[in-house]
């Protein structure tokens, strides 16, 4: 019995994601990333349709339009696209022919944080 419970406290220590030994210390340091995505995020019209990043989606999910970047019907009024990050698209190239759809075509207001992360946001609803 003694033997069962060291051996389950010691797997306890090596392998849990929240063991003294190897607790994500790195999740509650700051992080340049995470704050250019609430910076992206911050102070988006409640009604306003959103394509984005796929892990930038789940904190705009209360919306009733959110889409992930490439799977928006027409073109969002806000698209918010990490420039580094191609996921969800075939190749990069893809990713910069979708990413210049918006940028090119004269509608849009743009911010870039950091020369990585793109903000357009239709210009009807700039302010």
């Amino acid at each position: 019995q003694g033997t069962i419970i060291i051996a389950a406290l010691t797997a306890f220590l090596l392998r849990s994601p929240v063991s003294p030994l190897s607790f994500p210390g790195e999740l509650f340091r700051p992080n340049a990333q995470w704050d250019a995505y609430r910076a992206l995020i911050k102070n988006i019209p409640a009604d306003a349709s959103v394509a984005a990043q796929t892990n930038l989606v789940p904190h705009l999910a209360a919306r009733e339009h959110i889409y992930m970047l490439g799977g928006e019907p027409a073109p969002a009024d806000i698209a918010l696209i990490d420039g580094g990050d191609p996921f969800g698209f075939r190749d990069t190239d893809a990713f910069q022919r979708y990413a210049d759809s918006y940028a090119l075509s004269g509608n849009y207001k743009i911010t870039i944080l950091e020369n990585r992360y793109f903000r357009f946001v239709r210009k009807t609803l700039a302010r």
